[in-house]
């Protein structure tokens, strides 16, 4: 009698479980829906300029994280591509002695 009354709880929850995640499956659905049907016309795809040419100089700029300062350096000449550029990631920094 007990081991029918758990078993018959555990199906239970598990068909509810299942229920649940039809009932989020759906709504996605309609999410998904509501966005196609909304998207603009015309031409999503722009062609942008094949070059950025940064100005002559050297930039650095940081970012702070959980587990440090992420850090970008850049340096140029005012050419189509960077003299130098240098990435600090925030991870080998802690492990360096």
């Amino acid at each position: 009698m007990c081991i029918e009354k758990a078993m018959e709880i555990e199906v239970s929850e598990r068909v509810q479980y299942i229920r649940t995640i039809m009932d989020e499956i759906m709504e996605s659905m309609k999410i998904i829906e509501q966005l196609i049907d909304n998207i603009p016309e015309g031409n999503y795809q722009e062609k942008t300029k094949p070059v950025i040419r940064v100005t002559e100089g050297s930039y650095y700029t940081a970012v702070e994280s959980s587990r440090g300062e992420f850090g970008v350096f850049l340096e140029s000449r005012g050419d189509k591509s960077p003299y130098r550029l240098h990435f600090r990631s925030t991870g080998l920094p802690l492990v360096s002695a």
